[in-house]
């Protein structure tokens, strides 16, 4: 077994993966994949936590539960909720007060170890608005803590069973079962799968056979100066290669996260005996290594809130002093939290405390989480003190995201009572029946044509972040909406008799035009008319924060418009395109929002605002929109 020996080496490979994640969220382009750096550290975590608990197995033939994870607590609380405590502090100076409750939110969810299913539970790790939220990066540390609560346990009862043989037979299944539903979920649902522990455990599981494996490459086994040269580079070299070719579109984890993990599991074990380790093992390696935690922790949350305030792109400039600024807090937040911490041992007097044992640093901890529960109830109790940050436009801070989304969604409720909302509605023959199809712009277009043509019967085949392309799971395996809604869509909608209108309104950014071609091409023989609607104003940050930083005497409009994606990333151009080589009909929602290329913030009528999150459209501005198209297009259903 390996002993508990300190290797300089590895804190140069948390360094690598830890610097991987900075530079990624500081947005250097050339790598899209430095998110693997989690990775890197689920897999050096699953070599020391089994490397740790096998050494204590083998000396006593147990595991001392209450001090595993009273070291965890020890090890990770405290710098983590004084991570959380600053980022509350910067949070009630910058966050409006609807992303203040979020905020609490997800503070709570991280503390309780659970931040990965509430990131899971909105929108994702790669959706517009993750910018915004200061505690995303939390997700892969609540999948630790729940790697901690199994590991210790699965390895006891196998110790149990038989001794240590069982144990790597448990790995091993661990990395094959483990692996085989990683790859299925990164091809059916890979939201969940980048997020949910099970998805990750073959990871560790790769960690933790490198713990059986390191003392067959040890020096005084004569492994080839060779072979340990040649794996060493091919282990940095695969975790290089899929941090500049893959980025947030490619299947994840599943086979690329395989690639990263044997790897990582390369460098672990010849990072011993090789001498290209050296890089590794020099003190600026090491450094970044020893402060990695902390530098994981205060990185994000710098970045979020400075971005939030600033409102624009980062500059060379920017980003060098935000880097500067990210290691000098890690720096102290390691040597004044941290480095005490680690000098402390329970049981023993290196540091003399009678108030400091297993008992007290889980109290501490709880009575911590609680707090921040009472906080983050108190937060919600005076709905985020919106009064806090005084917005130039005093409705602004009355609005609700919640009564918004259920006011925008109400018409989806009417129709759609005891029916899915992909397949919603039935054909009408004494009606004109126009059929709503898209993505989460359905409920939009909804709106717009209840109020412009309300003599109309409605049916509904829109489904959250599922574009309406067919035969997605040929197009995009990755694509969540695949096992669920989409080809039950299209069943639906193939099966009508008696449409006379289908109104596709969807997101345009990012849509591929070989698969748009391909769907439209099917409707040409249906006899019915399609009409594309064109897509709206799409900002790069929620309206509500963009307004919050909004100062008197600023034009509003050209103020959000720096935020705004420009009309070709938006995709007005290609909607145009398609339309017009179909022959379908093309409704611009750009020529009403967006007169001269600057789009409006605040609807014609009332205090209202267009929209509230990033791309979607108030009810308001949808009702506003309807008034516009029948002035405009008053023949559009002949």
């Amino acid at each position: 077994m390996g002993e508990k020996i300190y290797r300089k080496d590895i804190d140069g490979l948390r360094a690598l993966a830890v610097m991987l994640v900075v530079l990624f969220h500081l947005d250097i382009s050339f790598l899209a994949g430095g998110f693997i750096g989690v990775d890197v550290f689920f897999v050096i975590s699953g070599f020391l936590i089994t490397r740790n608990l096998t050494t204590e197995l083998t000396s006593n033939g147990k595991i001392s539960f209450g001090k595993f994870y009273s070291g965890r607590i020890k090890r990770l609380f405290p710098a983590f909720f004084i991570t959380i405590v600053g980022s509350a502090l910067a949070a009630w100076f910058i966050l409006p007060g609807p992303a203040l409750k979020e905020f609490y939110l997800s503070a709570v969810s991280a503390s309780t170890w659970v931040s990965n299913i509430y990131f899971w539970l909105q929108a994702g790790y790669w959706d517009t608005a993750s910018h915004t939220k200061p505690l995303l990066h939390t997700w892969s540390l609540s999948v630790e803590e729940q790697f901690y609560v199994v590991w210790p346990l699965m390895l006891f009862l196998s110790f149990k069973a038989s001794r240590l043989a069982a144990i790597m037979a448990v790995l091993v299944v661990t990395v094959v079962v483990g692996f085989i539903a990683s790859e299925w979920a990164a091809q059916t649902h890979p939201s969940a799968g980048f997020f949910f522990t099970p998805f990750r455990m073959f990871q560790f599981a790769i960690g933790g056979l490198c713990v059986f494996a390191e003392p067959l490459i040890s020096r005084d086994k004569k492994v080839p100066v060779w072979m340990g040269e040649l794996a060493y580079a091919v282990g940095i070299a695969s975790l290089v290669a899929v941090a500049l070719l893959i980025d947030g579109e490619d299947p994840f984890p599943g086979t690329n996260a395989l690639i990263v993990s044997l790897g990582t599991a390369l460098v672990i074990l010849f990072g011993g005996v090789s001498r290209l380790a050296d890089i590794a093992r020099a003190w600026p390696s090491v450094f970044v290594g020893k402060i990695s935690y902390s530098l994981y922790l205060v990185h994000w949350p710098v970045i979020v809130f400075y971005k939030i305030k600033s409102g624009a792109e980062l500059d060379a400039v920017e980003l060098s002093l935000l880097f500067i600024l990210m290691v000098a807090l890690s720096y102290l937040l390691h040597v004044l939290v941290e480095q005490p911490m680690r000098k402390i041992r329970f049981g023993q007097t290196e540091r003399k405390s009678v108030w400091l044992t297993p008992t007290s640093v889980t109290l501490g901890s709880f009575a911590c989480i609680f707090a921040l529960c009472g906080m983050a109830f108190f937060v919600f109790q005076n709905d985020g003190f919106a009064g806090r940050i005084k917005n130039r436009f005093e409705f602004v801070d009355q609005i609700e995201t919640s009564e918004w989304s259920r006011r925008r969604t109400a018409a989806v409720g009417q129709l759609c009572r005891g029916m899915e909302r992909h397949r919603c509605g039935r054909i009408d023959p004494n009606k004109q029946n126009i059929v709503i199809i898209g993505d989460s712009h359905g409920p939009d277009a909804l709106n717009v044509f209840q109020k412009a043509f309300p003599f109309a019967n409605y049916l509904l085949a829109y489904e959250n972040a599922c574009p309406p392309v067919r035969d997605l799971s040929k197009v995009d395996k990755s694509n969540e909406c695949v096992a669920k809604f989409n080809d039950e869509r299209w069943a639906f909608l193939d099966s009508l008799e008696g449409a006379d209108v289908f109104v596709f309104n969807m997101r345009w950014s990012g849509a591929r035009r070989a698969e748009l071609d391909r769907t439209f091409e099917t409707l040409k023989d249906r006899g019915v008319d399609v009409i594309l609607m064109g897509p709206g104003p799409h900002y790069k940050e929620d309206m509500l924060s963009m307004l919050a930083r909004s100062k008197a005497g600023t034009d509003v409009d050209r103020f959000t418009n720096a935020q705004q994606f420009d009309p070709e990333m938006n995709g007005e151009e290609l909607a145009r395109r398609v339309a017009e080589k179909h022959g379908f009909k093309y409704l611009s929602k750009a020529e009403f929002f967006c007169p001269e290329n600057i789009c409006r913030v605040l609807a014609l009528t009332g205090d209202n605002l267009n929209t509230i999150d990033t791309h979607h459209l108030t009810y308001q501005a949808t009702q506003e929109y309807a008034d516009w198209v029948i002035e405009n297009h008053p023949d559009l259903l002949d």
